[in-house]
């Protein structure tokens, strides 16, 4: 589907590939172009940006005012509490960092830790859920992507 006049373009999957499903959208003339790709696999929803996943969306967050996840009572279930020297020994064995991203267009810095850290700091395989892996795509034809570490400052 074309757009008219402006070299604007829609792109639809006519097929799944690797699981995903996608919409392009791309103006001739410059390289800027988005993607919604959505996998079915595990139903999950991506928006991209040039080279940057901006956003991806499973069902385990909501966006109302601001990014939370979803956190209530009735969603758990074997609530036990967590030993507190094993908390305070991982955050013990975690620095947090000053940086600047060099995947964004500013020189701000910024504090946090680092998520290979917080991984190796794990010792208990309950607290697994804080550090999660992701795929990021170069452009439309990288059909591998490269993993990145994240880390959920909301647990």
């Amino acid at each position: 589907m074309s757009g008219s006049g402006n070299d604007a373009a829609i792109d639809l999957c006519s097929a799944v590939q690797n699981s995903w499903c996608y919409i392009d959208f791309t103006h001739a003339g410059n390289d800027y172009y988005g993607r919604i790709n959505y996998l079915s696999a595990n139903d999950k929803f991506q928006i991209q940006t040039n080279q940057t996943t901006a956003l991806e969306i499973n069902t385990t967050a909501c966006y109302s005012n601001g990014w939370q996840s979803l956190s209530d009572i009735k969603l758990k279930d074997d609530i036990q509490d967590v030993d507190e020297k094993e908390c305070l020994q991982m955050l013990r064995c975690v620095k947090p960092k000053t940086y600047k991203r060099n995947d964004m267009n500013n020189e701000n810095y910024r504090i946090g830790f680092i998520a290979q850290d917080v991984y190796k700091s794990i010792t208990n395989d309950k607290f697994q859920n804080i550090c999660n892996k992701t795929i990021r795509y170069k452009d439309r034809e990288d059909e591998e992507g490269e993993e990145f570490m994240s880390i959920d400052y909301s647990r």
